[in-house]
């Protein structure tokens, strides 16, 4: 994109009238032959590096201020969206970059270069357009997650998970999202049945043990639907954080569960449909971790959120993980309508501690 545009100045500082007058002037203050041939030699070389840094500082500065501003702006404006945003930057540059072919501005278009530099400024930072590349580990096309075979119904009582829900895509678009999945009794007498673990064991035990057949049944219809709906990997991660804020009821386990302290496997509260933090928690880890998604868990005195790894300039909260390098962005799968990157007020990241998934 770049190249091309500094194709196009080239072509443009020959062609339009501002830039031989501004030549022209040139000349008549420095007495040099600058409209002449050493225009082909110094002064075109030098307007096009001219330009080229114009057009880096502006897309640098766009992907910067996108970062910040934007996430501003879609929660004042959900309905106009990253998206949106963006076309209409697109569209300022090109009227800008027409008012410069047509009016000529003490010599220099500026306009033009105006027009110019928000289009590259735009097309370099499209990390506003918070896509594909923002999270890290996908490519962007059809997950490689199979629909594992359904369960033998000769082998006992089924349990039938059905869950309809909509979501709020990063542009402010609303997105229908419907799975469905079988849970055998067997297998979930068997889980309740298993002692529980302690805090420093729950990402292995609950998450990598929690991901059943059921679970990557879950993802592989959820990746499918997202493949169908073209939707971007933080729309995946999304929707995966609204599905459990839809199904999963909050509730303490003192009354609910076994003990004061239980944590359940995601089949269980996929079926029980109700949890504490830790509970909803696992579940959408699981599923993350079957799409594909590096996922961990970050613990804080008296609570634990989902950490989703993204790429640089995604915007929200996260936690760097020494270890990994990664940035892991927290999700908070309690409650309703929290976004990737968003954390409580009350919850204090200063006190945060990563559990790694593997």
């Amino acid at each position: 994109m770049l190249i091309i545009s500094f194709f196009v100045i080239t072509v443009l500082l020959y062609l339009l009238p501002g830039a031989s007058l501004l030549l022209a002037l040139l000349e008549n203050q420095t007495g040099l032959p600058l409209a002449g041939a050493a225009m082909y030699a110094v002064v075109v070389p030098a307007l096009w590096v001219g330009v080229a840094l114009l057009l880096w500082a502006a897309g640098s500065l766009g992907t910067r201020l996108g970062g910040q501003v934007l996430p501003l702006l879609q929660r004042a404006y959900r309905r106009v969206g990253v998206g949106p945003t963006s076309r209409f930057l697109i569209l300022l540059g090109a009227v800008g970059f027409l008012v410069g072919l047509f009016y000529d501005f003490g010599g220099v278009t500026f306009p033009t270069f105006l027009g110019l530099a928000t289009a590259a400024g735009v097309a370099h930072g499209r990390r506003w357009e918070i896509g594909r590349e923002l999270l890290k580990g996908s490519d962007g096309f059809r997950p490689a997650v199979e629909l594992p075979p359904p369960p033998n119904p000769e082998d006992g009582e089924l349990l039938d998970i059905q869950i309809d829900w909509n979501f709020e895509r990063a542009n402010g678009e609303a997105c229908p999202m419907k799975i469905e999945a079988q849970v055998p009794r067997l297998l979930y007498d068997e889980l309740k049945a298993r002692d529980r673990k302690p805090v420093q064991n729950w990402a292995e035990e609950y998450v990598v043990g929690g991901t059943t057949l059921e679970v990557i049944s879950i993802a592989a219809q959820i990746a499918e639907l997202a493949y169908r709906e073209s939707l971007v990997t933080l729309d995946r991660a999304q929707a995966v954080i609204s599905m459990v804020h839809h199904t999963v009821e909050y509730a303490l386990d003192e009354g609910t569960a076994p003990s004061h302290e239980y944590p359940r496997y995601p089949t269980e509260t996929l079926v029980e449909k109700r949890g504490d933090c830790e509970d909803s928690t696992f579940v959408a880890g699981a599923v993350l971790r079957a799409m594909g998604v590096p996922v961990c868990l970050v613990t804080f005195p008296g609570h634990i959120v989902l950490g989703v790894a993204g790429a640089e300039h995604l915007p929200g909260n996260f936690i760097h993980d020494p270890t990994s390098g990664k940035k892991y962005f927290y999700c908070e799968t309690t409650g309703a309508n929290w976004r990737v990157g968003e954390l409580p007020d009350e919850v204090d990241a200063s006190k945060a501690e990563i559990l790694a998934v593997l």
